[in-house]
């Protein structure tokens, strides 16, 4: 018998839902484990920089978040998500690094990449 043929590309996938929008960076996922089994993680959207929800940026903070909540949820409804983390990395702040796109008739909305086409975050390069 021959082992599947399973590459680091197909590792550190996960269907989720979104339980809270923390700010235009930050989220609060359900993360589906597989056999009923879930965990809430706290997670950072990769590769992007939200304005802060304290200080000079506050007004945009909240435009960005609300923005965010809007790609999140319809309505009070949370939408289906697909996330990739980033291993077992987490930043400073202990959470987990992560890329996210939601489920759609038309297939996955690239949550990170709008958020910086829409002009609601910058693109950061690490």
């Amino acid at each position: 018998m021959t082992a599947p043929n399973i590459t680091a590309e197909f590792l550190y996938r996960y269907r989720a839902t979104c339980v809270r929008v923390v700010d235009g960076g930050t989220v609060i996922l359900k993360v589906s484990l597989g056999f009923f089994a879930s965990l809430d993680i706290r997670a950072r959207l990769y590769g992007i920089n939200a304005p802060e929800l304290r200080g000079a940026t506050y007004e945009m903070g909240r435009v960005s978040r609300d923005y965010l909540r809007g790609l999140l949820f319809e309505g009070d409804k949370p939408r289906e998500l697909l996330i990739r983390t980033h291993k077992d990395n987490t930043d400073k702040y202990g959470r987990t690094i992560a890329e996210i796109a939601v489920v759609t008739s038309k297939g996955l909305l690239d949550v990170n990449a709008s958020m910086v086409e829409q002009g609601f975050a910058l693109r950061v390069v690490s």
